[in-house]
């Protein structure tokens, strides 16, 4: 089975009944984030946090995640295809190049930096995810939020439980039920 940029399995075509895949909406917003179970409610929260600190999500569409597909700046499948990817304002935003430099540049690229130093197993496809340099790149992806290479299922587990994110992608205080099932599945 192919593996995403990212190093996780491909779900395959046609994937629409895959136990695999959910759909999680995004609390407040009329988004909807539809990719691999396992690691949908880590993105919800990622998105609310882009919503509540870069720019509110208000468009149905403003959310897309899986998607079964090579990837566009490698020859290689693309992290979408693993569910373990989304792209958050596309049709703002746009696809890779320096256009949105402007738009990102100042606050909102400090919200970028404050989300990936929260979600320590993200990458952005925006300049800060090249270290912080803002020369010119033609691969910038702005609306790109992916899973790190060689991030582990168990370490989204322990993302999750680290930040307190509820089964529907908010961060906050675990009931104990939901406590149990996160030590259940960390194996403690």
């Amino acid at each position: 089975m192919p593996s995403s940029i990212n190093g996780w399995p491909v779900l395959g075509s046609p994937p629409w009944d895959d136990k695999r895949l959910t759909r999680l909406a995004i609390p407040g917003t009329p988004c909807v984030f539809y990719g691999r179970r396992s690691v949908a409610r880590l993105f919800v929260a990622i998105a609310l946090d882009y919503h509540a600190t870069i720019h509110p999500l208000v468009g149905r569409g403003d959310v897309d995640a899986y998607d079964y597909r090579q990837a566009n700046a490698a020859s290689s499948w693309s992290d979408h295809s693993s569910g373990t990817a989304m792209d958050v304002r596309a049709s703002a935003e746009g696809a890779q190049g320096p256009s949105m430099y402007a738009w990102w540049n100042g606050k909102k690229a400090a919200a970028a930096r404050v989300i990936l130093q929260r979600y320590e197993i993200i990458m952005w496809g925006g300049p800060v995810a090249l270290g912080g340099s803002y020369s010119l790149a033609r691969n910038w992806d702005f609306m790109h939020w992916a899973l790190k290479p060689g991030t582990s299922q168990a370490d989204v587990d322990a993302m999750i439980a680290k930040l307190k994110i509820g089964p529907d992608g908010q961060r906050g205080k675990l009931t104990a039920h939901q406590l149990h099932e996160l030590h259940v599945a960390l194996g403690r």
